[in-house]
């Protein structure tokens, strides 16, 4: 087995192992964690309370669970989070590549990987505090998509070498472009949707009149 395969397998089984833990250990809610004084239970439920679109420690009904499907935005929520995956693990297992074709040796390929990563949690950490503050959601997370889109883009047309990977750049910048598209609709679907709730209602409500606290 080439030797970059045992660190996949060694990635794969300490996942499983944590997982397993977690199973074990983690408790299946608030109420019921040992380390947890009833203060921190109580403030936990109230929490949950407000943030929950549903019932509190309510007992799982599987047939239940299966009406939000009826749900065509769940569908396209579905859609974008696929979208989302794809592009993230693709930047992941294909930066190394990218760093190699500038033309860097092992040693300094592995280094340079650090820079993109850090830029990208500052990247994430700007648009996460932008959404808080402007309580939007949708323009920032369709900004993500557009930066991994444009990312790719750009990397095909660096003009070092044929790019060896054109089937999966494609499809990476396929999977940006489509979230990105999918989020614009879904984010204009709510707007119509509220300023159609809001008319039937006769008051206006806003995105910042919404509680996220």
């Amino acid at each position: 087995m080439a030797d970059w395969r045992y660190l996949f397998l060694i990635e794969g089984c300490c996942t499983i192992l944590f997982s397993c833990f977690a199973f074990f250990y983690l408790p299946h809610s608030a109420a019921t964690a040992k380390f947890l004084s009833p203060g921190e239970k109580h403030l936990a439920y109230y929490r949950m309370q407000i943030d929950s679109s549903s019932v509190v420690n309510e007992k799982f009904n599987l047939r239940e669970s299966f009406k939000i499907f009826k749900e065509w935005t769940s569908w396209l929520i579905l859609a974008i989070e696929i979208c989302l995956g794809v592009p993230l693990q693709s930047v992941q297992l294909f930066l190394p590549q990218i760093v190699a074709r500038l033309g860097f040796g092992a040693v300094k390929t592995n280094l340079y990987t650090v820079a993109p990563n850090v830029s990208g949690a500052a990247m994430l950490l700007i648009l996460a505090f932008a959404s808080d503050c402007t309580r939007w959601r949708f323009p920032f997370v369709a900004l993500g998509f557009l930066f991994t889109f444009l990312g790719m883009i750009v990397y095909v047309g660096i003009d070092v070498q044929t790019p060896k990977y054109i089937p999966a750049l494609a499809t990476t910048a396929a999977f940006g472009g489509t979230g990105f598209a999918l989020t614009l609709l879904l984010g204009g679907f709510m707007i119509f949707d509220n300023a159609r709730r809001n008319l039937k209602a006769g008051r206006k409500v806003m995105v910042k009149d919404i509680p996220t606290e």
